[in-house]
């Protein structure tokens, strides 16, 4: 499967954070963007925004621990302040006392919580596709979103996991197959079906975990008590982009609905 063509050299590398490391992907030169993906993908899903930016920025691309190729967390059943110190000591071990931030999706919401525990070290912050669950939709997408992956000895699971992922890029949620839930966006490329896949056997069942602690988190409440300088935007295609709706502006955030052109997407960042 064909992989993302990068303009610039990619460095790749391990930080200590905590008891265990975390995998980057780093490229450019300037002023330091640290960016975090959502779940269950990696920081190669963030290929694409590394390019776009890094001959401006040095664009520093986390697997969040217990993706990618970063070590799981030691909580059994870690909570957002486990992701947050995690970011924290990353960013310690690459030298970065303050940054600017982006996060999409689970990311989003780590970043978000990251800036309301220590933002004299967040210069900025861009808030993409944040996902703000009522408490019913919150009930729905931990109860039957994130249901069990279990191996089998006759790889079956295999199977039924590229099922879910072309279900997961025809509806949303997933599970919901109806003529209201489709989604009007054509099907990704193979590379990136198959790349979702790669990152999702590797985080193994643990991809619920990032994925649960972004869904409790209180969108709404967090946006209206940050203290940097913030964006909030989603891409018109984004499945959640109907939540930007969900979240109100203040003097610290501003709301951007960027269209689904790449480049609109990148200049707003």
């Amino acid at each position: 499967v064909p992989r993302h063509a990068a303009r610039h050299g990619i460095e790749r590398g391990l930080v200590r954070a905590g008891d265990g490391y975390v995998h980057y992907r780093r490229a450019g030169r300037g002023p330091a963007l640290v960016a975090l993906h959502a779940s269950p993908r990696s920081s190669a899903s963030l290929l694409p925004l590394i390019d776009a930016l890094a001959d401006r920025y040095t664009v520093i691309a986390l697997d969040t621990p217990g993706y990618g190729q970063s070590d799981h967390l030691a909580p059994e059943r870690p909570l957002m302040g486990d992701f947050t110190r995690a970011l924290g000591a990353a960013a310690d071990g690459l030298g970065l006392s303050r940054f600017a931030l982006y996060g999409t999706h689970t990311g989003a919401a780590i970043a978000a919580a990251f800036a309301l525990e220590a933002p004299g070290r967040v210069q900025s912050l861009v808030l993409d596709g944040l996902a703000a669950f009522t408490a019913h939709e919150r009930g729905e997408f931990l109860a039957r979103y994130l249901v069990p992956f279990v191996p089998q000895w006759d790889g079956s699971h295999l199977a039924v996991l590229w099922s879910r992922i072309s279900d997961h890029f025809r509806w949303f949620p997933w599970h919901e197959r109806t003529p209201a839930t489709r989604l009007a966006t054509a099907m990704p490329s193979l590379e990136v079906v198959y790349g979702t896949l790669e990152d999702f056997l590797r985080a193994g069942d643990a991809y619920r975990l990032g994925y649960a602690c972004a869904a409790r988190f209180d969108a709404a409440a967090a946006v209206s008590a940050l203290r940097v300088p913030t964006l909030l935007l989603a891409r018109e295609h984004d499945l959640i982009a109907s939540h930007l709706d969900r979240v109100a502006a203040t003097p610290q955030v501003r709301i951007a609905r960027p269209g689904a052109a790449l480049e609109a997407w990148v200049g707003e960042i």
